[in-house]
């Protein structure tokens, strides 16, 4: 029962850390050895075998087992991390919450309304923490954090809806046993479409993310919206896996949510490369990734796929490294005298985060972008040239935020005045540790895509498996 152990131990220390949320100190340490608990839970789990607790059907696959350990362990650096940052007062029960409810969701993926409305729950979780406040804060909830939290709650309620209906849709077609009704497979894929893009922040729906980004604390948007993107793209693999017909009798919806994934990547590239903040290039990066993501999706195949799900992967380690370094940039390190030296590890932080989120090699992995544009080829020679364009938008975005950046810690280096800070280690070591992640993972990638291919073709719905 790993399965039912990991889905309750940290919702019960959530509730439990809920009432001693006043002792700062003591919550994230505690919710610290939680999440690491979670990480051995999770990796004890056994895979691909069927456990039914309450009626429902609770099963862990190797790709989900994978998933949870790395937020388990991205979660703990990140309670390491808050020791030094600020945070709201509900900061750690929030996350602990969060990490239960993925869980769940990713258990019952075989379950699709429960899975929903777990990802509308999340969702309400998240709306929570955008207007939490530093414990004893005298000041008011700001007016954009009220509005980036409304706008949110909105949008979550718009994609619960949309879910809701296209599985009910699913659910009551039923291939061959009446030929002469018109197939429902178009208007599923297209609620589908609309539930999972408000999710993933496509383009349109992607005003939420930004204004979120801007809104919260780094630590909240790091756990957060690494949790939002990663569990939602699995989900949507999973909704296609429990419902074939929709792919089986929908060639020219897939053909358009293909257009759809480019025109996404295209618009979040081109936004990173005209926002002025980093918290708005990062959002628009993640625009651009959701766009990725949804067309290897799209392309039902093997290499398609794969390069959607390393991308996720990928995702779980750079969303935490870039927002823990832009909090780095935001508060300094060390004193105001040792500027810009004293924020270098964050400005290398937030560079390496953004090269992980386009997809530059050895900082994301090779084989991963290589599939993607191998599947984007094979559907033509015109989807790769666009997500290329897409992806030297993304770049040059990077580069811009970069230099950027730099320039504002030269001009404060002159001008600040040396107002000495204490040291923080701790949150530097958490980058360190972030990026050598990804570069080990990135160097020697070929356990991780094994697994990952092994996943895919063990799909039904996907061509060649």
């Amino acid at each position: 029962m790993t399965h039912l152990l990991l889905i309750t131990f940290p919702l019960l220390m959530g509730v439990a850390l809920f009432v001693l949320r006043a002792q700062t100190r003591l919550t994230l340490a505690v919710g610290g050895a939680t999440c690491l608990v979670g990480v051995v839970l999770a990796a004890q789990v056994p895979t691909d075998r069927i456990v039914r607790v309450l009626g429902l059907v609770l099963v862990a696959d190797p790709l989900s087992r994978l998933v949870l350990v790395l937020l388990f362990g991205v979660a703990a650096l990140v309670c390491i991390a808050s020791w030094w940052l600020p945070h709201g007062e509900n900061f750690v029960p929030i996350a602990l919450l969060t990490l239960s409810f993925a869980t769940a969701a990713l258990y019952t993926q075989q379950e699709p309304f429960t899975s929903t409305l777990l990802l509308v729950s999340g969702g309400l979780l998240a709306v929570l923490a955008l207007i939490d406040l530093p414990s004893g804060s005298q000041r008011l909830v700001e007016r954009s954090s009220i509005a980036a939290a409304l706008k949110y709650l909105v949008l979550v309620v718009i994609a619960g809806v949309a879910l809701f209906l296209a599985f009910v849709l699913a659910e009551l077609y039923q291939p061959g046993l009446m030929p002469d009704r018109a197939s429902p497979a178009r208007l599923t894929l297209a609620l589908l479409t609309v539930g999972f893009g408000v999710r993933l922040a496509l383009a349109p729906f992607h005003g939420w993310l930004a204004d979120f980004a801007d809104a919260a604390f780094p630590v909240v948007a790091a756990l957060m919206l690494t949790v939002i993107n990663s569990v939602s793209v699995l989900l949507l693999v999973s909704a296609l896996q429990s419902f074939p017909a929709i792919v089986f009798d929908n060639d020219r919806g897939f053909e358009i949510l293909m257009g759809y994934g480019v025109f996404s990547a295209l618009f979040g590239g081109l936004l990173a490369l005209l926002s002025t903040t980093p918290q708005r290039v990062v959002a628009h990066l993640l625009v651009f990734g959701a766009g990725i993501s949804v067309f290897g999706v799209a392309t039902t195949s093997v290499d398609g796929l794969s390069a959607a799900v390393l991308a996720v992967l990928t995702q779980i380690l750079a969303i935490p490294l870039v927002f823990l370094s832009i909090a780095g940039l935001e508060s300094g390190w060390a004193t105001a005298a040792e500027l810009p030296r004293s924020r270098v590890v964050p400005l290398f932080g937030l560079t390496c985060g953004a090269l992980m989120l386009v997809g530059v090699p050895p900082l994301a992995s090779t084989v991963s972008r290589a599939r993607l544009f191998a599947a984007a080829a094979e559907q033509g020679s015109g989807y790769a040239l666009l997500l290329l364009l897409a992806t030297l938008l993304a770049l040059a975005g990077v580069v811009r935020l970069t230099h950027r950046s730099w320039a504002v810690l030269q001009a404060e280096q002159a001008t600040a005045a040396a107002a000495p800070r204490a040291a923080m280690r701790g949150p530097t070591l958490v980058l360190v540790l972030l990026v050598a992640l990804a570069l080990s993972v990135s160097l020697r990638p070929e356990q991780l895509e094994a697994l990952v291919a092994d996943a895919v073709r063990a799909l039904t719905f996907v061509s060649g498996s």
